[in-house]
């Protein structure tokens, strides 16, 4: 099922307060950006993307993919929820629940585990514990670290017209086919595969 956007009004409501669990396996992110990046010198930003799920009426297993704006760059790839930390974020996963709801208007509700796509990574490979490495178009180096999570009941996704412009609730053998339905799926990179791939897996233990 494919969905368009909702315009979000920039005066529209404020973030929830974000209150989360984690599990014990994702707590080295439970800290600031500044203090990773302090023990981290050799990434300049660190960003996070959400795996969501979902079980179909059928049984089958679902995950949240969004496709960027035509406007914007990589246009209309697909993707999961995800982006940049900021400073302002009280830890790494608050940057994470954050950017979920900004994206989509989802609330996390508990992060599940870290999520590492097989393959070589980012287009600069991987590292501080098999992150995804690329560097923007600024030249800063990024890691990427992907998690597995769980968001309030039921899913009521607002996307940000100015950033994606359809939403998709795929199976594994719709991201591995690269279409659902008439729905081509072209994800932005293929780390971004792979990783999703590995969700479905991580979903059926």
């Amino acid at each position: 099922m494919t969905l368009e956007p909702d315009a979000r009004n920039p005066n529209g409501p404020s973030p929830p307060a974000f209150d989360f669990t984690f599990d014990a396996s994702v707590a080295g992110f439970n800290v600031p950006l500044k203090t990773y990046l302090a023990s981290h010198p050799e990434f300049d930003a660190v960003a996070t993307g959400a795996l969501v799920t979902s079980r179909h009426e059928s049984g089958s297993l679902q995950l949240l993919l969004i496709q960027r704006a035509a406007h914007d760059s990589m246009p209309s790839r697909w993707e999961v929820p995800g982006g940049a930390c900021d400073l302002d974020d009280a830890t790494l996963l608050h940057g994470l629940a954050r950017e979920l709801w900004e994206e989509t208007g989802l609330v996390l509700r508990r992060v599940v585990g870290r999520v590492v796509g097989r393959g070589s990574g980012g287009a600069l490979g991987r590292g501080a514990e098999d992150g995804d490495v690329f560097f923007t178009r600024r030249a800063l180096r990024v890691v990427k670290y992907s998690f597995l999570v769980d968001v309030e009941q039921p899913p009521d996704i607002k996307l940000d017209a100015n950033e994606h412009q359809r939403f998709l609730w795929a199976t594994e053998e719709e991201c591995r086919a690269g279409r659902a339905g008439d729905v081509d799926i072209k994800f932005t990179a293929d780390p971004q595969k792979a990783t999703i791939m590995e969700a479905f897996r991580a979903g059926k233990e």
